[in-house]
């Protein structure tokens, strides 16, 4: 644990003398979540509802394995084995941005779907929240009362799967370009 929060620290410090502020703890906050802003920042992102974008959140850890898996199949490495690395850069991930709740339950949703793509398995996004959030509550009980962030985590991730296709369906008249319907 102590190499991760190295490495992040590294990254950090790498990341503050490429760019300025506030763009730099904004990267950091995109990257690896839990950005330090200054309190006109933080009073900034509360009154435009815009906090959540600086949490590592499961976006974060769909962008690092989309990244990955793309840069890998492109480079000839074939799917088999780009699971062992994409499991290991989910792990890395979860490591590095510090294991908060929305992380590690994002990590496990995509080390399941991974793992069912490598068996051949077909699976569905309600199957695998269910699955991540049992392995979670298996692992650390106390999650599910006195961690905030776990349920936020869960709850809005249950809304986008359970309730976004009935959203999707009512916004059909929006057009797909630029991805403005999404």
């Amino acid at each position: 644990a102590t190499s991760f929060v190295q490495l992040r620290h590294s990254l950090e410090d790498r990341i503050a003398t490429l760019l300025p502020e506030p763009q730099s703890t904004l990267l950091s906050g995109l990257l690896l979540g839990d950005a330090n802003f200054s309190d006109e920042w933080k009073a900034r992102f509360l009154a435009t509802g815009t906090s959540h974008i600086v949490a590592a959140s499961g976006f974060n850890v769909s962008v690092v394995v989309l990244v990955l898996f793309s840069g890998l199949t492109y480079f000839g490495l074939r799917r088999q084995r780009a699971f062992w690395v994409l499991a290991t850069a989910i792990v890395g991930y979860v490591a590095l941005s510090g294991f908060s709740p929305a992380v590690v339950r994002a990590g496990v949703m995509g080390g399941l779907v991974l793992l069912a793509k490598k068996l051949g398995r077909k699976t569905t996004m309600r199957n695998v929240v269910l699955l991540a959030v049992a392995v979670m509550l298996t692992l650390e009980p106390r999650l599910l009362l006195y961690d905030v962030g776990f349920q936020l985590s869960v709850v809005s991730t249950v809304a986008l799967i359970w309730i976004g296709p009935a959203f999707a369906e009512r916004l059909k008249w929006i057009p797909t370009t630029f991805d403005l319907r999404e």
